[in-house]
């Protein structure tokens, strides 16, 4: 009888914490908060594809601009000519037509910035060392050519090129490296493309010349050896737009988080 009576209380304890584990709302991903946003002018930038909720307080607590270049302080200035986007002026100049990602301050303040010069570095056909081994352990697959997009910040960054017998076997990857390890080892973060997928042309050749590497956010503490790279810009350019997509490092892959896509048609109505 005692025991039941345990029992019940034990298991009304435990009921009574999963309830109200339940009730308390869920930590909202901070960078679900954040937006790509399109330099217009060298001081005007307007946001590509705001996400669902993206309402006009929100927008005001976007106060910081990551670019391919200068990370800047931006304020909203005025809804955009289209539904749902914004207009906000930056305090320094910027590439104009660059991409950049706007965040918030508590996101800045807590984040040490390593990015790109204003010119765009061509993708240049060479493998880094350590890359075409990680390469290969992260996938089984053996490497046939490798592409610097990026060696910026807290590494590199590579698109990969495997070896395939048909165009239906192809595979190519984007990988990022993180040498602020406590071991002094790099770490490697991979996004694969197999064939058929974004990069690929219809003739089954990869196009690494599309891909562009927009910049690296680190963890606050750059003489932290234990520094961790947590999200990495990139865009992708088509004939028929831009995408921007903002990678996180989860295990050993970059999972997008945040996936913005602008037409050409979008880019020449809002610049008139």
């Amino acid at each position: 009888m005692v025991r039941t009576g345990i029992l019940t209380t034990v298991s009304a304890v435990l009921l009574t914490s999963l309830l109200s584990a339940q009730e308390q709302p869920r930590k909202k991903d901070t960078a679900s908060r954040w937006v790509f946003a399109d330099a217009r002018t060298a001081t005007q930038l307007v946001t590509l594809a705001p996400p669902d909720g993206f309402s006009a307080s929100h927008a005001r607590d976007l106060t910081w601009a990551v670019c391919p270049g200068p990370v800047t302080a931006v304020s909203l200035a005025s809804d955009g000519p289209l539904s749902g986007t914004y207009r906000y002026n930056a305090t320094e100049s910027v590439p104009l037509g660059s991409h950049c990602l706007l965040i918030d301050s508590p996101s800045h303040e807590a984040t040490f910035y390593w990015h790109r010069g204003s010119d765009p570095s061509p993708v240049k056909r060479a493998c880094v060392m350590g890359f075409p081994q990680a390469a290969e352990a992260l996938t089984g697959r053996k490497v046939d050519s490798c592409y610097l997009i990026g060696g910026f910040g807290t590494g590199v960054v590579e698109l990969i090129e495997y070896t395939h017998e048909s165009p239906e076997d192809g595979l190519a990857a984007l990988l990022v490296d993180n040498w602020r390890t406590p071991t002094g080892d790099p770490q490697y973060w991979i996004v694969k493309f197999p064939a058929g997928e974004k990069g690929w042309n219809r003739d089954g050749k990869f196009h690494p010349e599309q891909f562009q590497h927009l910049f690296t956010l680190i963890d606050d503490g750059p003489n932290d050896p234990s520094t961790n790279v947590r999200f990495v810009g990139v865009e992708w350019d088509r004939p028929e737009g831009a995408e921007l997509i903002l990678y996180r490092p989860v295990g050993n892959e970059l999972k997008a988080v945040i996936v913005d896509y602008e037409p050409v048609d979008a880019q020449a109505v809002a610049r008139r």
